[in-house]
């Protein structure tokens, strides 16, 4: 399955020039949940990709923040290696579904470890970017993780990116 590239690549091109690649505000559906998902990345000397997904209902926030070297080596170990520029297309084209290829989950750090102890070959390139020993003292039980599934003819490639609680909305702004 081939990703609709050429699309980006003028997006891509341009954002080139005003160092800004994309800004991406749509709503999305987890498990029949509906979040707000911002997607922003911007390109000076290296790349960075900011996400910030928000509970519609709640309107509790996660947000993570990836620069181009965390992307690459992110894919790196999963064994599908892609560029920065080529993830952020990826990601783009999901949330935007303009692409078979490329789909989403939101998960709990529970979620997550089912899934890697399940032993399946489903869970190819699951990897959170902390240890266990660091998850027991860190404030990880509300982290989030967007997973990016990249699905080719014979193998499906798991991309988690972690997200960090960044807790309810302040009360006093919503009045």
């Amino acid at each position: 399955c081939a990703l609709p590239i050429f699309s980006f690549r003028i997006l891509l091109n341009w954002g080139l020039i005003m160092n800004t690649l994309t800004n991406v505000t749509t709503v999305y559906k987890f498990r029949g949940k509906e979040y707000l998902v911002s997607l922003s990345s911007v390109k000076h000397r290296t790349g960075t990709i900011e996400l910030k997904i928000t509970d519609k209902k709640s309107l509790e926030e996660w947000q993570g923040l990836y620069d181009a070297a965390y992307i690459e080596n992110l894919t790196q170990k999963t064994g599908n290696f892609k560029r920065f520029d080529t993830f952020l297309s990826m990601l783009k084209s999901a949330l935007l579904n303009s692409s078979q290829c490329v789909s989403l989950d939101l998960l709990t750090l529970e979620d997550l470890e089912m899934l890697r102890n399940r032993g399946s070959s489903h869970s190819q390139g699951f990897t959170t970017g902390t240890s266990h020993s660091s998850q027991m003292f860190s404030s990880s039980n509300n982290r989030r993780y967007l997973i990016v599934t990249y699905t080719v003819e014979y193998d499906r490639i798991h991309y988690p990116l972690a997200l960090e609680y960044a807790g309810p909305p302040d009360p006093k702004i919503l009045q």
